[in-house]
């Protein structure tokens, strides 16, 4: 994280209404799910090409890009089930 978390923490809750609200116009929670996630890989694939001058290093960098991601991805994934897991009944009570 480069700037500070109440930057960080705004950004993701700002993507986290878009996603509620297309789930308040009766798109399934499912769907939203995987439009999130295509949408975030295909930012990430844009910011990963954003640093390199041709096709050919993107290339390269290609399968070391991909851990990157993941291993963020699983980390933060892994924090926030922890927490649903230790919040469950405040967390889902409004569900």
């Amino acid at each position: 994280m480069s700037d500070n978390k109440e930057a960080f923490y705004d950004r993701a809750d700002a993507m986290i209404k878009l996603a509620n609200e297309q789930i308040s116009e009766g798109v399934s929670r499912g769907h939203v799910c995987d439009s999130f996630i295509y949408g975030l890989s295909r930012y990430s694939a844009w910011m990963s090409a954003t640093a390199w001058n041709s096709s050919e290093e993107l290339a390269n960098a290609k399968e070391d890009t991909i851990k990157y991601f993941m291993s963020q991805y699983l980390k933060m994934l892994d924090e926030n089930i922890e927490d649903y897991i230790k919040n469950y009944d405040t967390y889902m009570s409004n569900t």
